[in-house]
């Protein structure tokens, strides 16, 4: 049971504006028979915090909210927000014992259909909404597997990008959207930080007969000294190898890095986050771990040391 307990020091958060807005939208949108509402918002723009606000609503009318996400990391942020909203809940993921007195649960997508599903461990907990992040999954055979066994519930999509891989939206499943403002308002408005972005001239890559041929353009140590010396720092490589050479070039330069990847255990992989936050870490290279949802604030800098496609 993660139960939220009251303290004189600390407040439950208040709404941004533009997010007052948004879940102002949103629930005009449920309130004339939409049922399944696609809540788009710019990254950093607070969706999780918009969701635990729209929790505590349902709770305050005794409705049963099954929050949902595919990964764990993305399971703990949302346990900590909802903690932050002073939201009694339940956390169905391995690793930790499922409570049903609660009237909210977040639960891993997996977690769910293996031990609710297949397995038939124990029923379904109840939900009259659910909210699931990254919503742009909601169309994989998995979620869908899970969904149709709620068909009165009313269902809200949280993401940034609310397209399928080709491109497609999520239409005909989910039959609204409403969308906060955008990164440059937010940017404006100073809610988010501006960006500044570097990238290697064609004279840094490798040339044989007179055309650009695969490989590393420019120095990835050299480059973060000069544009993001002392800033906490996320590296993405393609594979593993790579972020592991990636960090072995920091770590000779002195400068403190770690690795994870999917195979990195859960509390070798946490250890990391909190060293990284704690300062005690400069830079996390990962494989496939810090690509969605994933909060940690004092990430300045974000380095793509892999393939980029010239759509990105």
């Amino acid at each position: 049971l993660r139960k939220a307990e009251s303290s004189r020091c600390r407040m439950i958060p208040d709404l941004r504006p533009f997010q007052i807005d948004v879940v102002n939208r949103v629930r005009e949108r449920m309130a004339a028979g939409k049922r399944r509402v696609i809540l788009q918002a710019a990254t950093g723009a607070g969706k999780t915090t918009c969701a635990a606000h729209i929790v505590r609503c349902a709770v305050g009318l005794e409705k049963s909210v099954l929050f949902l996400a595919h990964r764990r990391r993305l399971i703990d942020q949302i346990s900590a927000r909802l903690f932050e909203f002073e939201v009694d809940h339940g956390v169905l993921m391995r690793g930790h014992r499922y409570e049903k007195a609660c009237l909210v649960q977040v639960g891993s997508k997996d977690t769910i259909v293996s031990r609710c599903i297949d397995n038939q461990w124990y029923g379904l907990p109840p939900a009259d909404l659910i909210i699931l992040d990254e919503g742009r999954h909601a169309l994989s055979p998995e979620y869908q597997n899970l969904i149709r066994h709620y068909p009165q519930a009313r269902l809200i999509l949280l993401d940034a990008t609310p397209v399928q891989p080709d491109g497609a939206g999520l239409a005909p499943f989910a039959d609204a959207i409403e969308c906060a403002a955008p990164t440059s308002e937010l940017i404006r408005a100073g809610y988010l930080v501006p960006v500044q972005c570097y990238a290697p001239g064609r004279t840094s890559n490798r040339r044989r007969q007179g055309k650009i041929t695969k490989g590393i353009a420019g120095d990835l140590v050299e480059a973060w000294k000069q544009h993001a010396q002392d800033m906490p720092t996320v590296v993405f490589a393609s594979k593993v190898a790579h972020s592991r050479d990636a960090v072995e070039r920091f770590l000779a330069a002195g400068i403190p890095a770690a690795h994870v990847d999917a195979d990195t255990p859960d509390d070798v992989r946490d250890r990391v986050f909190d060293d990284v936050e704690a300062g005690r870490i400069q830079v996390i290279c990962n494989v496939g771990i810090l690509g969605e949802g994933v909060d940690i604030p004092c990430l300045g800098c974000c380095v793509l040391w892999c393939n980029v496609s010239s759509r990105v």
